[in-house]
């Protein structure tokens, strides 16, 4: 995976402009990050009003990534590291210039192994519903993957 710093995020753009600052709020999440401020800039930058942007695109493997380290680490979860990531791709159709690159697509996939780090953990109803909203994206995009459970018993996220 693409490490943070190899991304120019100066040229790339989110809700207020150049999206230089992105990597600060990237470095945020991995740390665990769950203040209200961070998680309001990232939704205000990254998805404002349902428009996305190049940066958001270039974020959301990260997001994904870091919310993956913040359950495998036992940090504090928010339900924002499934959100944004899931309502970045709802949005991303309304966009058809942004182009979706390989981190992109692997960021999506990747979005499997977040939904079963939060089901072995106990969910509020707010990240019930996330994770309700994550499986349908995936199945409607043929990405959802079946986890094996037992003597060749599989269940679908």
């Amino acid at each position: 995976m693409l490490e943070i710093e190899q991304i120019d995020w100066s040229e790339l753009q989110h809700a207020y402009g150049r999206a230089g600052d992105v990597p600060a709020m990237l470095e945020a999440m991995y740390a665990g990050g769950q203040s209200r401020e961070l998680w309001t800039d990232a939704w205000s930058c990254l998805c404002h009003q349902g428009d996305v942007y190049t940066a958001s695109l270039a974020a959301l493997p990260f997001i994904v990534d870091a919310g993956i380290e913040v359950l495998r680490t036992d940090k504090v979860f928010a339900y924002h590291y499934l959100a944004l990531p899931v309502e970045v791709e709802k949005a991303r159709g309304k966009f058809p210039h942004l182009k979706v690159d390989s981190a992109y697509s692997q960021g999506l996939v990747r979005i499997n192994e977040l939904i079963q780090l939060c089901e072995q953990g106990n969910l509020d109803a707010t990240t019930s519903q996330v994770l309700r909203e994550a499986k349908g994206l995936l199945r409607g995009l043929g990405l959802l993957q079946v986890q094996q459970r037992g003597a060749g018993e599989g269940e679908l996220f």
